[in-house]
């Protein structure tokens, strides 16, 4: 039996704000075998009160030929009597909208073939500095690198009502998005834009920002004190909000906010087995539109969820194109409420975190909501360091280099964010010669690398240096000879190493530029790389003659 908004409650602990989970429609039927699929209380809700409130997924059309999905959408409501089929909000990126629809108007959508499913609009709720040092961003902040030139976008109950000293200097935009009960926007209505719209009674928005970004004046420092923060509100003054004001709100981030590199999710619906990509409409909305926004070089960050499930996530979580986030207390223990599952990420503080309340307060909160953002913190962090650093880049750095900890609930070992260990620093890096052919008579092959500030050339190991072209398809240690010098001039050392050019030749069959990328590591553990092109000449083209020699 399906049932509508059921909301399960972890029980509220003293100090601990624990998520709160919305039990989600039943698995998606198909009304015949090839056509689209309806929620199985749809037509019991439309029978019972004779029009609802729907979300609709529409069938993505790729190639050069396409129509775009506001296309799509428009084409298939020409079909449909506009007094059936109310619309309320038109994604731009995915072919979804949310509409008030009728029986007549169900019956007409289910008739299109390009209508991929129709359910209804469901509940999300909200998840309920020491830490700093625990995960390294501490270390990262003395080394001037504090989120500057990072923007992150928290969607969630907003900001604080009042002024406040610690998050409105990093605030650089307010939206809102928020339509239970009928309007739940600062104004009263659901949709408000511009300075005060994501203002909230609830301290779950203002102390998420602060884990991030606040500046200290009351609580202590964020993980990125210098990163900038749009704050998206969906979540109502009790925390509550719908499918369709999450789907809307990361819809308008991912296609009007393009200078957004990292979003926060503190919310959860469900929770369930993960990957949930397919399990209804709202994760299969929710994974289109982690697929546009990573392709952009986008990362989403959720929270795991507080139903104490070993084996669960809750959805953003579960979705496999984002960021999956459980806690763990001061001593890297895993608490008794957070979700795990063989999909989770990563894990990070989430017990007694110390950070901003609504009315300029200060609290300690408790909850995988606030695990969350200390990872989209530290995304903040590595991107400022590295801003050419992609999603995948950022996720592998923090997985890789975290710190193993094991849920005694499974054995299974997930790592614990250490941002410190997870820096990749960019490095200037020269060749010589840039240009190679497969007949070179010569044996030496030589590589320099800058460092940044505050880095410098002698605080790389020469042992810790590799050299990958192509992909990997040579890749070389161990040079033979490492000096400090200055080879383009510029006034600023840098590390000169040489390698053996056969090698390199041995491990490459194309030719043409190919990328070329450079490790290293410096002595305090943090990690650099430089990348740049290497021309390899066909084996007909230009004699070893008239190719340059070291």
């Amino acid at each position: 039996m399906w049932r509508f908004s059921r909301v399960f409650h972890l029980g509220h602990l003293p100090g601990l704000l624990l998520i709160l989970g919305a039990a989600l429609p039943g698995p998606l039927v198909a009304s015949s075998e090839s056509g689209p699929r309806a929620g199985p209380g749809l037509v019991r809700e439309l029978q019972r009160q004779g029009e609802v409130q729907a979300v609709v997924m529409l069938h993505r059309e790729q190639g050069s030929g396409a129509p775009t999905p506001q296309a799509l959408v428009e084409d298939v409501l020409r079909r449909v009597p506009s007094a059936e089929v109310v619309v309320q909000h038109r994604l731009e990126t995915v072919p979804v909208f949310i509409a008030r629809i009728t029986d007549r108007g169900l019956s007409r959508l289910m008739a299109d073939p390009r209508v991929s499913k129709v359910d209804l609009d469901g509940v999300v709720m909200g998840a309920d500095l020491e830490s700093a040092a625990q995960i390294g961003a501490d270390r990262v902040q003395a080394l001037e690198i504090r989120g500057q030139g990072i923007t992150v976008a928290v969607i969630d109950s907003g900001t604080d009502i009042l002024e406040n000293p610690d998050l409105d200097p990093s605030l650089v935009g307010e939206e809102c998005f928020c339509s239970y009960g009928g309007g739940c926007c600062p104004d009263g209505s659901s949709r408000q834009s511009g300075p005060g719209s994501a203002r909230s009674l609830s301290s779950h928005g203002p102390g998420v920002i602060g884990v991030i970004a606040s500046r200290g004046s009351i609580a202590p420092a964020g993980i990125a004190p210098g990163a900038s923060i749009l704050a998206v509100r969906v979540l109502s003054d009790s925390l509550i909000s719908t499918f369709s004001d999450v789907l809307v709100a990361l819809d308008w981030v991912v296609s009007q906010a393009p200078g957004v590199r990292v979003v926060n999710l503190s919310l959860a619906a469900g929770p369930y087995v993960p990957p949930c990509d397919q399990a209804d409409l709202f994760n299969e909305a929710l994974a289109q539109l982690a697929e546009v926004f990573r392709g952009r070089g986008g990362l989403l960050v959720a929270a795991a969820g507080n139903n104490a499930r070993s084996d669960m996530l809750g959805s953003p979580a579960c979705v496999s194109g984002v960021l999956s986030v459980g806690a763990v207390d001061r001593e890297d223990q895993i608490p008794f409420f957070s979700n795990g599952g063989p999909t989770l990420d990563l894990l990070a503080p989430g017990v007694g975190i110390v950070t901003d309340g609504s009315f300029g307060r200060l609290e300690s909160q408790s909850g995988t909501s606030f695990a969350a953002p200390h990872v989209s913190g530290a995304a903040a962090l590595l991107l400022s360091a590295n801003p050419g650093l992609s999603p995948a880049d950022v996720e592998e750095r923090l997985k890789s280099r975290g710190v193993p900890v094991t849920d005694p609930r499974t054995s299974r070992i997930t790592p614990r964010v250490d941002v410190f260990h997870a820096l990749l620093l960019p490095m200037d890096l020269g060749l010589s010669p840039g240009v190679i052919s497969p007949r070179s008579r010569g044996h030496g092959f030589k590589i320099w690398l800058e460092p940044q500030s505050p880095f410098a050339a002698a605080d790389l190991d020469p042992d810790t240096v590799t050299l990958s072209v192509a992909g990997g398809a040579a890749v070389l240690a161990n040079a033979f000879s490492a000096t400090l010098g200055d080879e383009n001039q510029d006034g600023i050392p840098d590390l000169s190493l040489h390698f053996d050019r056969r090698r390199l030749l041995s491990g490459i069959s194309e030719s043409g530029a190919l990328g070329v990328e450079a490790r290293g590591t410096f002595i305090s553990g943090i990690q650099a790389r430089g990348t740049g092109t290497l021309k390899i000449l066909p084996p007909r083209g230009l004699g070893s003659a008239q190719e340059p020699s070291p």
